[in-house]
Protein backbone atom coordinates (compact mmCIF):
# COMPACT_ATOMS: atom_id res chain seq x y z
CA UNK A 1 0.00 0.00 0.00
CA UNK A 2 0.99 3.24 -0.61
CA UNK A 3 0.16 6.67 1.38
CA UNK A 4 -0.58 9.35 -1.43
CA UNK A 5 -0.78 13.63 -0.45
CA UNK A 6 -4.20 15.12 -1.90
CA UNK A 7 -5.00 18.19 -2.21
CA UNK A 8 -8.29 19.81 -0.12
CA UNK A 9 -11.06 19.43 -2.26
CA UNK A 10 -14.88 19.96 -1.09
CA UNK A 11 -15.77 16.55 0.30
CA UNK A 12 -19.19 17.53 -2.23
CA UNK A 13 -17.13 17.26 -5.58
CA UNK A 14 -14.36 14.33 -3.85
CA UNK A 15 -15.45 10.54 -5.05
CA UNK A 16 -13.46 9.32 -2.18
CA UNK A 17 -15.74 11.67 0.40
CA UNK A 18 -19.08 10.69 -1.86
CA UNK A 19 -18.57 7.11 -0.90
CA UNK A 20 -15.47 5.58 -1.58
CA UNK A 21 -14.26 5.88 1.63
CA UNK A 22 -17.37 4.61 3.21
CA UNK A 23 -17.68 1.43 1.03
CA UNK A 24 -13.73 0.89 1.87
CA UNK A 25 -14.47 0.84 5.80
CA UNK A 26 -17.50 -0.63 6.10
CA UNK A 27 -15.81 -3.99 4.63
CA UNK A 28 -12.49 -3.08 6.62
CA UNK A 29 -14.73 -2.81 9.96
CA UNK A 30 -15.78 -6.66 9.38
CA UNK A 31 -12.25 -7.59 10.13
CA UNK A 32 -10.32 -7.59 13.56
CA UNK A 33 -6.98 -6.13 13.77
CA UNK A 34 -5.02 -6.08 16.88
CA UNK A 35 -2.22 -4.27 15.16
CA UNK A 36 -1.50 -1.28 13.01
CA UNK A 37 0.25 -3.91 10.38
CA UNK A 38 -2.93 -6.00 10.81
CA UNK A 39 -5.52 -2.80 10.47
CA UNK A 40 -3.02 -1.87 6.83
CA UNK A 41 -3.84 -5.80 5.85
CA UNK A 42 -7.15 -5.67 6.30
CA UNK A 43 -7.64 -2.15 4.04
CA UNK A 44 -5.71 -3.42 1.33
CA UNK A 45 -7.50 -6.78 1.55
CA UNK A 46 -11.43 -4.15 1.62
CA UNK A 47 -9.80 -2.21 -1.34
CA UNK A 48 -9.24 -5.91 -3.47
CA UNK A 49 -12.96 -7.00 -2.54
CA UNK A 50 -14.64 -4.02 -2.84
CA UNK A 51 -16.68 -4.33 -6.34
CA UNK A 52 -16.42 -2.47 -9.37
CA UNK A 53 -20.56 -1.39 -9.37
CA UNK A 54 -19.53 0.54 -5.79
CA UNK A 55 -16.96 2.94 -7.56
CA UNK A 56 -19.43 3.03 -10.46
CA UNK A 57 -22.22 4.10 -8.33
CA UNK A 58 -19.58 6.86 -6.53
CA UNK A 59 -19.15 8.12 -9.51
CA UNK A 60 -22.43 8.65 -10.98
CA UNK A 61 -23.34 9.90 -7.42
CA UNK A 62 -20.58 12.81 -8.41
CA UNK A 63 -21.79 13.59 -11.67
CA UNK A 64 -25.61 14.36 -9.88
CA UNK A 65 -23.75 16.24 -7.21
CA UNK A 66 -21.88 18.37 -9.92
CA UNK A 67 -25.16 19.24 -11.61
CA UNK A 68 -27.09 19.82 -8.77
CA UNK A 69 -24.83 22.36 -7.64
CA UNK A 70 -24.45 23.65 -11.01
CA UNK A 71 -28.32 24.34 -10.90
CA UNK A 72 -27.85 26.62 -7.80
CA UNK A 73 -24.93 28.44 -9.33
CA UNK A 74 -22.33 26.54 -7.45
CA UNK A 75 -23.63 26.40 -3.87
CA UNK A 76 -23.92 23.73 -1.66
CA UNK A 77 -27.76 24.34 -0.59
CA UNK A 78 -28.64 21.64 -3.09
CA UNK A 79 -30.28 18.18 -2.08
CA UNK A 80 -28.39 15.11 -3.72
CA UNK A 81 -31.25 13.53 -6.31
CA UNK A 82 -32.11 9.86 -6.00
CA UNK A 83 -30.70 8.20 -8.64
CA UNK A 84 -31.89 4.34 -8.57
CA UNK A 85 -28.45 2.73 -9.72
CA UNK A 86 -29.34 -0.15 -8.80
CA UNK A 87 -32.57 -0.64 -11.24
CA UNK A 88 -30.88 1.52 -13.96
CA UNK A 89 -27.90 -1.18 -13.59
CA UNK A 90 -30.42 -3.76 -14.53
CA UNK A 91 -31.57 -1.84 -16.90
CA UNK A 92 -28.63 -1.38 -18.74
CA UNK A 93 -26.12 -3.74 -17.94
CA UNK A 94 -22.56 -3.74 -16.10
CA UNK A 95 -21.62 0.19 -16.21
CA UNK A 96 -24.18 3.32 -15.40
CA UNK A 97 -24.23 5.58 -18.86
CA UNK A 98 -22.47 9.04 -17.92
CA UNK A 99 -25.34 11.80 -17.12
CA UNK A 100 -25.67 14.35 -19.38
CA UNK A 101 -25.86 17.93 -18.36
CA UNK A 102 -29.01 19.07 -19.70
CA UNK A 103 -29.00 22.70 -22.14
CA UNK A 104 -30.43 24.62 -19.71
CA UNK A 105 -27.79 23.69 -17.00
CA UNK A 106 -25.05 24.47 -19.12
CA UNK A 107 -26.57 27.82 -20.50
CA UNK A 108 -27.33 28.80 -16.96
CA UNK A 109 -23.78 28.02 -15.40
CA UNK A 110 -22.44 29.86 -18.55
CA UNK A 111 -24.43 32.70 -17.70
CA UNK A 112 -23.34 32.98 -13.90
CA UNK A 113 -19.82 32.30 -15.19
CA UNK A 114 -20.22 35.64 -17.53
CA UNK A 115 -22.02 37.68 -14.78
CA UNK A 116 -19.21 36.87 -12.14
CA UNK A 117 -15.28 38.30 -12.21
CA UNK A 118 -13.10 35.55 -12.30
CA UNK A 119 -9.42 36.27 -10.55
Amino acid sequence: MKICPQPANSPDFNANDLGFFNSLQSLQYKKRAKTIEDLVNNVDSAFKELHYTKLDSVFRTLQSVLQASMRVDGCNKYNIPHLFKDKLRADTGLFLPSLACTEEVYNRVKSFLSSVQLK
